[in-house]
C-alpha cells in the first residue's frame, strides 16, 4: 500500500485498474462485512450488506471527487453501510417488528460510530502490517506477531526466536514505527479520516 486513501480512491475509480480494486476491497469488504456482523446481521445477510455496499462504491467511486474539505470518506463508507443494513433489516423482518431490532441495534453499549471506528482502525491496521511484513526479516516480524499482537510473554518469544530481550523490544519497535508512518500515510495524516 504505497498511496494515501484520496490517491486510492482515484484510481480504484478507473475500472481497468484492477490491482487497485482488490487493494481497495482487501481494506474495505472486512470493514463493512464486520460493522453488519456487529450491528446483528447473520453471515449470510452481513455478506449481502458488505457486497451491495462494494457494488455501491464500484458505481460511486468512478463519480467520487475526493475532497477532504468537504467530508470524510469514512464518514460517507458508515452512512452507506447504515443505510444497507438498516435496508436488510427491514426486507427479512416483518413491518411491526422493524422497529424493535433497530432500536435493540442502537441501544447496545458502543453506539454504531464507535463500533464502526473501531473495525474501520483495526482493518487499516491489519493492511498496512500485511503490505509491511515482507519488508522485515521472518524474526523481527515474528517478534513482534507474537510479543506485540499475540501478547506473548517476552521471555517466552525469546525462547522461540532465540533472542534476547532488547531484541525483541527492538523488533516491536522498529515494525511500530513503521506501523505508525505506514498509516499516517494510507489515512493521510491521521487515522480518524
Amino acid at each position: 500500500m504505497d498511496s494515501t486513501r484520496g490517491s486510492l480512491l482515484k484510481r480504484v475509480g478507473n475500472h481497468r485498474d484492477g490491482s487497485s480494486w482488490r487493494e481497495f476491497f482487501a481494506i474495505y469488504y472486512p470493514i463493512l462485512l464486520g460493522y453488519a456482523r456487529v450491528r446483528g446481521l447473520k453471515a449470510c445477510d452481513a455478506e449481502d450488506v458488505a457486497q451491495d455496499c462494494m457494488m455501491i462504491l464500484q458505481r460511486r467511486l468512478p463519480h467520487l471527487q475526493y475532497d477532504r474539505s468537504k467530508g470524510k470518506f469514512k464518514s460517507w463508507l458508515w452512512r452507506v453501510a447504515n443505510h444497507e443494513i438498516i435496508r436488510k433489516v427491514r426486507k427479512r423482518t416483518p413491518a411491526h417488528a422493524t422497529t424493535g431490532i433497530l432500536v435493540n441495534m442502537e441501544s447496545r453499549e458502543n453506539t454504531p460510530d464507535e463500533v464502526f471506528d473501531r473495525i474501520w482502525q483495526y482493518e487499516h491496521a491489519r493492511a498496512c502490517l500485511e503490505s509491511l511484513r515482507p519488508h522485515f526479516e521472518f524474526h523481527i516480524y515474528e517478534a513482534f506477531r507474537l510479543f506485540a499482537l499475540e501478547e506473548m510473554p517476552v521471555e517466552q518469544v525469546c525462547e522461540k526466536l532465540g533472542m534476547s530481550k532488547n531484541q525483541v523490544y527492538v523488533a516491536k519497535h522498529r515494525v511500530m514505527h513503521k506501523l505508525k508512518e505506514q498509516m499516517s500515510r494510507m489515512l493521510g495524516g491521521g487515522h480518524d479520516h
